[in-house]
């Protein structure tokens, strides 16, 4: 499934009155589209069903960060418990992204300096979505991971 590109006032999307806010709502349709079609099955508080979404691309600046925070919060919004891991170590953006303070996170469980839970932050006043951010950044994340 393609998604349209988020849109931005910037650059390219002046193309008249209300274009900007056509684009963003067929942006969001087609991101609630995309959950529907990953959560199939899946009832919200039902207990079991779960299910983990990857987002990854070849190159940087794609979108990637921006897709999986809009994603869990669409998630979130239709009233799923979720988790949105930054496991990007070499560059993380989520929590900044979504006005989180610099702190432990999962390099810091990886290395097992804390609990899964310690680091996890709650992103709204809903509940329902929680971020788990990248940590401290430095060090090389393949030795991380290998260990």
């Amino acid at each position: 499934m393609a998604l349209p590109p988020l849109p931005s006032p910037k650059g390219g999307w002046r193309k008249g009155p209300g274009q900007l806010q056509r684009q963003v709502d067929e942006f969001i349709q087609s991101l609630d589209h995309l959950r529907v079609r990953l959560c199939a099955g899946i009832q919200p508080g039902a207990g079991p069903g779960r299910r983990v979404v990857m987002i990854t691309s070849a190159i940087s600046g794609e979108g990637k960060t921006t897709l999986a925070a809009q994603l869990a919060g669409r998630c979130a919004n239709a009233g799923m418990q979720t988790l949105l891991v930054d496991a990007d170590l070499r560059r993380p953006r989520l929590g900044q992204l979504l006005d989180v303070p610099e702190g432990p996170g999962l390099i810091e469980v990886l290395a097992g300096e804390v609990e899964p839970e310690a680091p996890m932050v709650v992103i709204g006043n809903a509940g329902g979505f929680h971020l788990l951010p990248a940590g401290g950044v430095g060090g090389d994340p393949s030795r991380l991971l290998q260990g």
